[in-house]
């Protein structure tokens, strides 16, 4: 996929297959370009029984899983060289 433009068929096809596999209540996907949200695409509730939509400013509980993404980002930076032990 190229990067430079965003493809938004393109994103919102591929995400409607993952969707097709493995069936959520919400999802939302972004792409940041430059600090800023350059694309945004929401899927279906943040709250199942208010059924609050998912839209840029829901936030998501996703508990221990941040010290696998942050274990991930410190190993990314010492294989770079912009870390050091």
């Amino acid at each position: 996929m190229n990067m430079t433009a965003i493809d938004e068929l393109d994103l919102t096809a591929r995400i409607g297959e993952i969707l097709n596999r493995w069936p959520v209540a919400g999802l939302a996907v972004g792409v940041v370009r430059h600090g800023s949200l350059a694309w945004f695409h929401g899927h279906g509730v943040a709250d199942v029984a208010a059924g609050t939509p998912i839209d840029q400013d829901t936030v998501f509980r996703i508990a221990s899983v941040t010290k696998t993404i942050t274990a991930i980002a410190v190993m990314q930076l010492l294989e770079q060289g912009r870390m050091t032990t």
